[in-house]
């Protein structure tokens, strides 16, 4: 298995002489990993930069690699195992955008044995890669982040091979308690470097499939991007803030060419 992982942060990695340093002014702004209390898509170590001499970039930094997100992760494991039980051993190519601090990597069965993976900069909004490049994409609790999802769910099916599939598992706006995230997710964005707490995520996800959905009348007019989204799960995060404890996981299937 060949991973390629984008991320979007400035980073500093060491692990077993792997080392990768970059400026987040330098890279794309689409590609931003969510930094709310139950996310861990933070780098394991940070210095400074412009980014993070303000009150958010210091919130940034100081939640990453936290308590909070390490038993978010823990909690959410299994959920996690039986959502890459989808990469299966056709997944020769596999692309992670907002790896984060690598959170994502022990589930992938190849890395436990050792697999070629390469970071690379980019924006999700414009991903640099070819059409029809992978098997298979994978982004956890990065959709809250980015700049526009719908275009970044663009990107994914644009990157994917035919009859490719897109993993996700994202926190999503709730029903009537929406309400309340409305409210703080202003707040939200500033200590949180754009993490946005009321993003209907899933029902976009569906609606990439659908070409229509009720809860998001702006997307744009265009052919679905995936042929199906299965399976498809909402629950709760346990141990988690109502503001961020409702999710949404599962994979969505590029069309395959006809013969």
């Amino acid at each position: 298995m060949i991973l390629r992982a984008t991320r979007e942060e400035e980073f500093a990695v060491r692990d077993e002489g792997l080392r990768a340093e970059s400026n987040r002014r330098h890279f794309f702004t689409g590609i931003a990993p969510c930094v709310c209390l139950a996310c861990s898509r933070a780098p394991s170590s940070v210095q400074a930069a412009d980014d993070f001499t303000s009150l958010g970039g210091a919130l940034f930094a100081t939640q990453m690699g936290s308590k909070a997100s390490q038993e978010y992760e823990q909690r959410v494991y299994p959920r996690k195992q039986a959502l890459f039980t989808h990469l299966d051993s056709s997944c020769k190519e596999v692309l992670e955008i907002g790896v984060g601090k690598g959170a994502n990597f022990g589930l992938y069965p190849a890395t436990r044995a050792g697999a070629n993976v390469a970071l690379v900069q980019g924006a999700g909004e414009e991903l640099p890669f070819p059409d029809g490049s992978f098997d298979a994409v994978v982004a956890t609790l990065v959709l809250c982040s980015v700049e526009d999802p719908w275009k970044v769910l663009a990107e994914v099916s644009r990157v994917l091979k035919p009859g490719g599939r897109f993993l996700f598992m994202e926190h999503v706006r709730p029903g009537v308690l929406g309400l309340v995230q409305d409210i703080l997710d202003p707040l939200q964005g500033v200590v949180a470097a754009g993490c946005h707490l009321n993003r209907r995520t899933g029902d976009l996800i569906l609606a990439s499939a659908s070409g229509t959905s009720a809860a998001t009348p702006a997307l744009p007019s265009a052919p679905p991007l995936f042929e199906r989204v299965e399976p498809f799960d909402r629950f709760d995060a346990e141990g988690q803030s109502f503001l961020i404890a409702p999710h949404v996981a599962g994979v969505a299937w590029k069309k395959k060419e006809v013969a």
